[in-house]
């Protein structure tokens, strides 16, 4: 019984424990169920955001799809567009040529125009003189009919007088005779003041309007004052001795003419036998002062001689025809006849050369370079204008530079420039471009028409063409913008031809018309020496030109992700100006001797050679020595010139010092050293000091 009440206690036992476990298993069954639902719950939810995202992908597909179709039709017409532009720019060079073919036949017919114009000019200005010589052969006739008149009325007065009558009615003939004579001197005084006014007006028209033309305000250095000091001096005093044959003159006829006019104090000044040798001690100050001195006496003395004649004029008139010539020693140039109804025109021609003389070194515009230019607007209402204030242009310049005062600038800064570049190439010559004065620039090594002359005057006409074709680039010009260049032909179709290049077209045209306007006013006889260096300026002025023109290429700059280069932007841009130093240098050392024919043209001096062209340096004379300091030639010498001893070239010791030996010394020498970059972003680098040795000429 025991036994079995525990088999059935144990049964009991595992029916509970199998009811326990049935339970759990229930449990975690219905747990299993639940999470199963709501796990399907969750999947149900994602598939339904799956399905709304696919509908708006769809969506963005179906846009993308006609985004895509747009910019096809897009690019579809701007290919078209391209397509018609080709055809029009081809149709725009076509017409672009015609023009140029008509502007050409056009130049063609402006040549003859303008060489019959000369012609006609010249045939003009013949009949003018003539037409002058006329009319005072015509009121020198009139003169002499007068002073027969006058002669005639004498005699018969003294005649009538000599009678010793009484009567009334002869006495009312000498009245009358007397009135006769009076009205004829009156005439005969007008006749001879319109003789005098016509010489003198004619005069001005012949000479005096290309003597201002070259006036300027700048005096030259005190070096250069000295010989034109001295020829000033001697033509005072020749004016003087002209003064006293006048006064002469009125002492013979009535000492009482005279008196009332007191003369300067100039007049009756002596010069000292050491004056020109205390010339050469006088400082810069003393030497100006001496000039003022020297131009305000000769105007004094102009002023009496002038009252002289004025009062022969007046109260003797006949002395002008009694005496009718003499002889005067005219400047130094030998002896020449002048009338003494033409004392107001010598007068005016002796100060007109005294003067001259002081501008033997002429002003250049390349002193434009050397003197700092501020721009138009610096220019208040009320101060005196720019170009009034330049020292240096010709009459023609002066008019550029009213017309194109914002230009002033940049020419400026072109000559200087083409200074720089000229000393830089030359700086291992004897002559190595070397600036004596802020006027003439160069001083008178620039009279000489060497080799070097031509390299200077091609280089800063070159700095001209690049100083102006950059500021119209670069907006600082009203009258020029970027270039307008056609597009090279050679040039990828599918580049693009635009941006803003160098204006080099316009550049070149205003250089060509500002540098050569000095040169174009000149009117030389043809085939003179004169005629021959004004060729060779206005030759070397075009090859300077032609220089910046010819090495101005085309540059390109790369557009595209991460630099593919898939597309390029080109435009016209200058040269740099190292360059075009070093091209006008080869010009220089191949640049073709020169001389005047007989026709008035340069040719070559030995034919064996081929004749230069526009882009070619021409010269007339031989370069002077440069080894020696020469005022008269202007060279400067090499005495002083640092020398390479090792060197065998131009800057060698033997040929810079043309064989005069040289000095040794030694010299410390700073110089950047150990440079280090630093992140981010500098260099940093030490001073290094070292001690060299040097040459120096003898």
């Amino acid at each position: 019984m025991k036994d079995q009440s525990k088999k059935v206690a144990n049964l009991k036992h595992k029916e509970q424990v199998e009811k326990n476990r049935n339970a759990q298993l229930m449990e975690e069954a219905r747990k299993r169920e639940d999470n199963m639902n709501e796990s399907s719950q969750q999947v149900k939810d994602s598939l339904q955001l799956k399905d709304e995202r696919i509908e708006e992908l769809e969506e963005a597909l179906r846009e993308s799809v006609q985004i895509t179709a747009e910019r096809e039709m897009v690019l579809a017409q701007e290919e078209s567009a391209r397509a018609n532009a080709e055809k029009q720019m081809e149709e725009l060079l076509a017409a672009m040529e015609k023009v140029k073919q008509e502007l050409e036949s056009m130049k063609a017919k402006l040549s003859s125009t303008q060489q019959s114009l000369a012609e006609k000019e010249a045939h003009l200005t013949s009949l003018r003189a003539e037409r002058r010589k006329h009319l005072e052969e015509v009121l020198e006739m009139k003169q002499e009919a007068l002073l027969a008149a006058i002669s005639e009325k004498d005699a018969n007065i003294a005649l009538l007088e000599l009678s010793s009558s009484k009567k009334k009615k002869t006495q009312d003939e000498v009245a009358l005779l007397k009135r006769e004579k009076d009205r004829l001197v009156h005439q005969l005084k007008q006749q001879t003041q319109n003789r005098m006014k016509l010489m003198a007006d004619n005069y001005e028209d012949d000479h005096l309007k290309a003597s201002n033309s070259d006036q300027t305000n700048h005096k030259p250095s005190p070096d250069q004052i000295i010989p034109p000091l001295i020829d000033l001096n001697q033509n005072r005093s020749k004016l003087k001795l002209y003064i006293g044959h006048l006064t002469a003159l009125c002492h013979e006829r009535d000492p009482h003419i005279l008196q009332d006019l007191a003369p300067p104090s100039a007049y009756h000044r002596s010069q000292q036998d050491a004056w020109e040798e205390e010339l050469q001690k006088m400082s810069p100050e003393q030497l100006e002062s001496e000039l003022e001195q020297c131009e305000r006496e000769s105007a004094e003395l102009q002023e009496y001689a002038n009252s002289v004649l004025q009062q022969i004029a007046d109260h003797c008139p006949d002395i002008l025809e009694q005496r009718r010539l003499f002889t005067f020693p005219f400047l130094g140039r030998g002896r020449m006849d002048v009338r003494m109804n033409q004392g107001h025109l010598l007068l005016a021609v002796i100060l007109i050369v005294c003067n001259s003389q002081l501008l033997v070194v002429a002003n250049s515009w390349w002193s434009l370079a050397m003197n700092p230019i501020q721009r138009p607007e610096m220019y208040i209402i009320g101060a005196q204008p720019l170009c009034s204030q330049l020292t240096g242009l010709s009459q023609g310049q002066r008019k550029l530079c009213q017309l194109y005062q914002d230009h002033m600038v940049y020419i400026g800064e072109g000559a200087k420039t083409g200074i720089k570049e000229c000393q830089y190439q030359f700086r291992q010559r004897r002559w190595n471009c070397s600036t004596v004065d802020n006027t003439s620039v160069f001083g008178r090594v620039m009279q000489i028409g060497s080799r070097e002359t031509a390299f200077t005057y091609a280089i800063s006409a070159a700095g001209v063409v690049n100083a102006v074709s950059r500021a119209c680039r670069e907006g600082e010009l009203s009258t020029c913008g970027c270039s307008r260049a056609a597009r090279p032909r050679d040039l990828p179709r599918d580049w693009l031809w635009g941006g803003c290049g160098d204006n080099v077209n316009y550049g070149y045209r205003f250089a060509r018309e500002f540098v050569d306007a000095r040169e174009r006013e000149k009117n030389y006889p043809r085939g003179s020496v004169e005629h021959a260096r004004t060729l060779m300026n206005l030759q070397n002025n075009e090859a300077g030109r032609m220089a910046v023109y010819n090495l101005a290429n085309v540059a390109c700059k790369c557009h595209g992700v991460s630099g593919s280069c898939s597309l390029k932007t080109c435009w016209l841009q200058l040269a740099d100006f190292r360059r075009v130093g070093e091209f006008l240098k080869e010009k220089y050392d191949s640049a073709a001797a020169m001389r005047i024919s007989r026709r008035g043209k340069l040719e070559l001096v030995n034919n064996r050679f081929n004749p230069p062209t526009s882009e070619d340096l021409a010269y007339i004379d031989p370069s002077p020595d440069y080894c020696l300091r020469n005022e008269t030639t202007g060279s400067l010498g090499t005495q002083g010139r640092l020398c390479n001893k090792t060197s065998e070239g131009m800057d060698g010791c033997e040929l810079m010092c043309c064989g005069r030996g040289y000095d040794q010394f030694k010299t410390y020498k700073h110089e950047r050293c150990h440079c280090k970059f630093h992140w981010c972003c500098y260099v940093k680098c030490k001073r290094c000091t070292s001690l060299v040795d040097q040459f120096v000429c003898k």
